[in-house]
Parts: structure tokens; C-alpha cells; sequence
């Protein structure tokens, strides 16, 4: 499907199938130059194993959102693992599906600073609305 749709520029998938899609080397390529934005959905990975490999593999990658298959869940540390990634590849939206802390909540901006590389006056924006999180580095 990726090599008749050369031109692809975003994606949306399932994170079981991207998984299945990862692991196959010949793939890689496409994924690589032409993907800009990926939808991950009904993804149950929080250990950012895979947020890694995607990191690595997709060059173009731009934006991403993940849709959490367990929309409770909290997503603090994950947000600051997703982060770390993406230190060195700045101009990222990133999308994430899921409930932050009450300490997160109160000041997310602040909290983001005091426990990531991020600084003040690193220029970024977070906003948190109906359990969705979105951040434009």
C-alpha cells in the first residue's frame, strides 16, 4: 500500500498495525521521506518503545497525535519521555490522548519546564482541553 501511495504525507493507523509496519525494513524508506503527520490510534504503549523507533524512522515527521486505547490513563511521564525524544527535532506538534495529574493541571507550562530540557525561553505552547493534549514545539 505505501509504494502505491508514494506521495503519502500523512498517516493514520492503528498502533498494532504500525507496530506490524515498523518491523518491516523494506518500509522504512517511505516512511522516512514522506510522512509529515502520523495518527497513531487505540495505541496501549506507554513505555515509548515505539514513539523511539517512530522517531528514528519517520525524517519528516512534523506532527503526531496518539489516541490512547484507555483514554484514563495518566500521561505525565509519558508526555516527558515523548520530549525527551524529540530534543533534538524541534518544530513537532505532538497530540496526546489522556488525563494529566492535578499537579500537572495547575500550571502545565511550568511543570513542562521544571521537569524536561525545556526552559522559558524555549518557545512552545501547551494547551490541555477534554483529555487531550497538545503541545507545538
Amino acid at each position: 500500500m505505501l509504494n502505491a501511495s508514494a506521495n503519502l504525507v500523512k498517516l493514520n493507523i492503528e498502533f498494532n498495525c504500525l507496530k506490524v509496519l515498523l518491523d518491516n525494513d523494506s518500509a522504512h524508506y517511505l516512511l522516512q521521506t514522506g510522512i509529515q503527520r502520523l495518527i497513531i490510534t487505540d495505541s496501549t504503549d506507554m513505555n515509548c518503545d515505539l514513539i523511539q523507533r517512530i522517531n528514528q524512522i519517520f525524517g519528516s515527521l512534523c506532527h503526531m497525535d496518539i489516541y490512547m486505547e484507555d483514554s484514563t490513563l495518566i500521561i505525565d511521564s509519558f508526555l516527558l519521555s515523548i520530549l525527551s525524544l524529540w530534543k533534538d527535532k524541534p518544530r513537532i506538534s505532538l497530540g496526546i490522548d489522556g488525563l494529566l495529574s492535578e499537579e500537572v493541571t495547575r500550571n502545565i507550562r511550568q511543570w513542562i519546564i521544571d521537569h524536561s530540557y525545556l526552559t522559558a525561553e524555549h518557545s512552545f505552547v501547551v494547551k490541555y482541553c477534554k483529555n487531550f493534549l497538545r503541545l507545538w514545539l
